[in-house]
């Protein structure tokens, strides 16, 4: 591996998501853990002799177009991973890595749980741990009614932290809270420890 590969190598380890650097043959050069992760238990993909692989023929055959496309013309390129029914699991972004030579994917898993955790919330938007609690759960898309059963409190005490929450995040709704939370999680590896 070259020294600008290798040094990319660390900003990957930051990135929350699965991102691997890949030779144009689709050789892993470098996965960091979430990519080593889902590699090894996700049902659509696998590692195969050092190689990404994809389970289902089409769409390994729409993986290598693509990584081929973005390797040869170097312009960014998208796959996504369907379930049997037909709805997608995950998105594999493909770009042109800096060394020229190698393409960078970032793997995202369409239904996996926030990993943000609640110390991280709480730091971020001044949560009180019961908020955090609340905004993860809201966030991985429990109902007030779940969480009233989950956390053994009133679905009234639920939406008055719901309330709370909101200026704090500074969403005016429900749905932005969501979108909130979500883009937070990225945040993650730049929190102070």
């Amino acid at each position: 591996m070259d020294n600008a590969l290798q040094a990319d190598r660390v900003l990957l380890e930051l990135c929350p998501g699965g991102a691997l650097f890949l030779a144009p043959t689709g050789q892993i050069m470098h996965a960091n853990k979430a990519a080593q992760y889902l590699l090894h238990n996700h049902p659509a993909l696998f590692e195969k002799s050092g190689q990404i692989a994809i389970r289902r023929i089409n769409e390994a055959k729409l993986f290598a177009e693509a990584l081929a496309e973005t390797c040869a013309k170097r312009c960014p390129s998208l796959v996504t991973l369907r379930s049997r029914a037909g709805a997608p699991i995950l998105a594999i972004s493909l770009s042109p890595a800096p060394d020229g030579h190698h393409t960078l994917a970032v793997i995202a898993d369409l239904y996996a749980k926030l990993a943000i955790e609640t110390d991280d919330l709480r730091a971020l938007f001044g949560f009180t741990l019961a908020e955090a609690r609340i905004a993860t759960a809201l966030a991985n898309g429990a109902t007030a009614t779940t969480m009233a059963t989950d956390l053994n409190i009133s679905i009234t005490t639920i939406r008055a932290h719901i309330r709370a929450l909101l200026p704090k995040a500074g969403a005016t709704s429900q749905s932005r809270l969501i979108a909130v939370m979500l883009r937070a999680e990225h945040a993650r590896p730049y929190l102070p420890p």
